[in-house]
This record gives C-alpha cells, structure tokens and sequence, in this order.
C-alpha cells in the first residue's frame, strides 16, 4: 500500500499535516504509537492558534470546547506586578489553556474526518529507505510506503536519530519541572510568570478544578527552584515530573522523502509560548510544500530548501525574543553570550539562494499556494456565505453588539471581530458599562481590580 503522505504522530504537527494534505485530495495516513486520549504538558496557547485552528476547520470545536481563555498573563519581577497583554496596544486578543488530551482527541476526529486512514495504537517503527530516500516505515510487522514521510512524533527525534541527521544545541541542558494540584487552588484564570535571579515559574489555571506549575532554573546544574504554594506540598500530594526544554533545531530538518515537524524539528523552552502553534504551522507548512511537489508545482530540491530556511527563520526569531528577555534577568545565564554568533552561524544557512529565489511563493504559518488551491478547488473548509438577516435579526445583532463597537471605536478591541470566538464575544458584551470605561481609560493595561474578580472566557463581567 503507498500513500502520498505517511504521518507519523498524531500530535498538532501530526494531525494538522494529515489535514492540510488530505483536504486537498492526497492520499494519507498516520501512525500514532499511543492510546487516545493522553494528557500531555504544553496547555498554554498564544492567540496565533486562532488563525491556525480556522485552517484546520477546528476553530468552532475549540471555541465551545470551554478551554480557559485570558487577554495575557501577569508578570512579577522583583516584585512588582503588571499585567502584559497579548498583542500590545493593538486591542484584546485572546489566548487558551487548552487540556491537552480533548484538544489533540479534537484534532484527530477532524483528521479521521478529512478521510485520513489512522492506524492506533501502533509499536514499533523502522524507516524503510530506497537508495538515499526514505520510502516509509515498518510498524508491528507492516509496511507502510509513501512519497512523503511527515515526521511528527516529538522530542524524541525519531526520524533524525534514525537518519543520524546533524542537531544544533543553543543552550546547556535545560529541564523544566512541571506539576499540577487538583481542586481548590488561590490562582486565577490570569496565567502569572514569575521571574527570578536566573530562571521562572509559571502559574495557570488550565482547567476548572486544576492548577499547573511550571519551573525552569536557566543556569547550567543549577538547583531546582523552590516551588511556590500551593505546589510546595509533600511528593506524596505533588508530583513534579521533567521534561527536556534544551534549545535545539535540526538544520536538515527536510530532505529526500521525509519532513520533520513541531519538537521533531525543534525545541524551545515554554516560556516562548509558541510550541503549539509552532506545531501546527509546521504541520500546515510541510503540507503545502507536499501539496505543491505532488502537482507537480515546485521541484522537491527547492521545497526542501525552503522547509529548512522557513523552519530555521522562525527558530531564530523566536529563540531572540527569548534571549532578548532572559537578558533582562537579575542574573542572565552565561550561556546567552555566545547566542548572536551561533545564530549569525545559522543564517549563513538561510542565505541560500535557491531557498531565497523562491521564498515569495510561500508565507509563514502554513499560509501559501493552498489558499488559492482552496478557493479554486471549493474545499469542504471553505467558508459558507452568510444568510441574509431579517430585520428584526439585525436589530437583535446589533443590539448584542454595543460593547464591541464601543471598545472598537476607542481602539481597544481590534476591527477584525473573528479574532474573537462566539463565547468571547458574548462575554465582552456581558461587561457592564463602568469596566467598559475603565478598559478605554487604560488601554489593555486593566487594573488589578478587575483580575481579582471571577471570570468566564478569560473576560469580566
């Protein structure tokens, strides 16, 4: 059996690949090792996910999922405390924590529906290689072939320990400590980070009745960071478990036969709050460069080109921001000062003309030729035309919407209403008209008042 695309995890990377290929008319399948659902770390959710989860067709299913929604997160340095909103002075944007488990079971449902076969759980899996191509894989026994294998299976860089392709490490071996207390917990639906000499704690309410903590000390074998409350308790009550968060990319992270996507490819710490969406806009992109080799559109050589100049672009940019912070620490990592060069060393890479010849054809985050493939093809994922209102419906809509053009008017809230979710809007318009002033007053830069009190959606009311 040979497919076009032979997926292989069924994390976002995975299942947004699976979609994104499938929905314009490839032949897929993915391979996913465990059982569903799992709960895996990696809640927090920027609001560039909105944009990525509309491309997938999950957007509705993720708005009335009932995933916490927040405007930003609070930052404590030295003690002081001030609220950081997504999106700056643009107006409120919105961002998630998202439980993973119901998330990737949503995404999945969304791959099994795009006609995608799935196979799970899977053990095992060798690479099948012809020549130096890879073929496909070996899973319990079976072969599976394809023309493109989408590496999705995370940290573990199974296709690159395989292949023995080359990894990049731009920082000593970092591993952040997280743990979660389940019940009544102090923390609000405001995600808090917490900065300390040479590292961080992050603090969320990722669902009703649980609370996470997440620590990571950024000095090469430095002591654990001493947990806050309420994740102070014994082991017995708190569990607190590690994960590898070094950064690390894969330069050759496409090439003959295969793409490696997400944490396959690479991997910053959380603290950059894009592995998620960096996910997804992997999957999306390793897609579309699929996509257009299979019609014949684009030679393999230059889409593998640009592959590896798109991936190494967004780790560099992101990677900066994160230096650009922990510099500001009271005690910055030692580590940071050799960045720029490593990074300057890296770009070289990206100046490769045959990547920079074609680069204007494809845009970040997933978005390229397969807009213009799904407005010419009518894909199932193609937006409905609205119905005409009535005229009591109009009056009825805009009556719902006098909050959203108050704030709008005042540039607080963005013009483009899709940034926000049905539930997200409801709860905008159930703010009462004295914090609606008191948000135009401030900006985004709301008091501490109004995060003390309860919220629905990450919104006051």
């Amino acid at each position: 059996m040979v497919f076009d695309v032979l997926v292989a995890g069924a994390g976002p990377a995975g299942c947004a690949a699976a979609i994104h290929a499938a929905t314009r008319g490839l032949r897929v399948a993915l391979i996913e090792k465990a059982r569903f659902p799992r709960d895996l770390p990696g809640e927090a959710l920027h609001p560039d996910v909105n944009h990525l989860f509309a491309e997938l067709g999950v957007a509705e299913a993720v708005s009335k999922a009932g995933f916490i929604s927040n405007p930003g997160w609070i930052r404590e340095r030295s003690g002081d405390r001030s609220f950081v909103p997504f999106g700056g002075q643009s107006g409120l944007r919105f961002g998630y924590q998202a439980w993973r488990s119901e998330m990737d079971s949503m995404l999945l449902a969304q791959v099994r529906r795009a006609g995608v076969t799935v196979v799970q759980p899977a053990s095992g899996g060798n690479v099948l290689l012809a020549g130096d191509r890879v073929a496909g894989l070996e899973v319990g026994g079976q072969r599976w072939y394809c023309r493109h294998l989408v590496d999705a299976s995370g940290a573990s860089r199974w296709l690159a320990r395989s292949l023995r392709l080359p990894v990049e490490d731009f920082s000593p071996r970092l591993v952040a400590r997280y743990a979660y207390v389940w019940g009544d917990c102090a923390l609000g639906v405001i995600p808090e980070f917490r900065e300390h000499a040479c590292g961080w704690s992050w603090l969320a309410r990722v669902r009703k009745d649980c609370c996470q903590c997440v620590q990571l000390s950024l000095a090469a074998d430095a002591a654990p960071l001493i947990p806050p409350a309420p994740f102070d308790g014994p082991p017995s009550e708190v569990r607190f478990r590690g994960a590898d968060v070094t950064w690390r990319l894969v330069p050759e992270c496409a090439g003959a036969g295969y793409y490696l996507c997400g944490d396959a490819a690479a991997v910053l710490d959380p603290a950059a709050s894009s592995g998620v969406a960096r996910a997804l806009a992997s999957g999306l992109k390793a897609a579309d460069l699929i996509v257009q080799v299979t019609r014949k559109r684009m030679d393999s050589l230059v889409a593998t080109a640009l592959y590896r100049e798109w991936y190494a672009k967004q780790f560099v940019e992101q990677a900066r921001q994160l230096a650009a912070r922990y510099a500001e620490l009271e005690e910055p990592p030692a580590w940071l000062e050799g960045l720029e060069r490593r990074f300057a060393k890296l770009e070289e890479f990206l100046s490769n003309p045959l990547a920079k010849a074609e680069n204007s054809a494809i845009t970040s985050f997933g978005r390229s030729q397969a807009v213009t493939d799904r407005e010419e093809e009518g894909s199932t994922m193609a937006k409905k035309a609205p119905a005409k209102k009535t005229p009591a419906k109009q009056a009825a809509a805009k009556k719902k919407t006098t909050n959203l053009a108050t704030l709008t008017k005042a540039g607080v809230v963005p013009a483009d209403y899709s940034l926000f979710t049905s539930a997200e809007k409801a709860a905008i318009e159930s703010l009462s008209s004295t914090e609606v002033a008191a948000i135009i007053s401030t900006k985004t830069k709301l008091g501490t008042d109004f995060f003390s009190k309860h919220c629905t959606h990450g919104m006051y009311y």
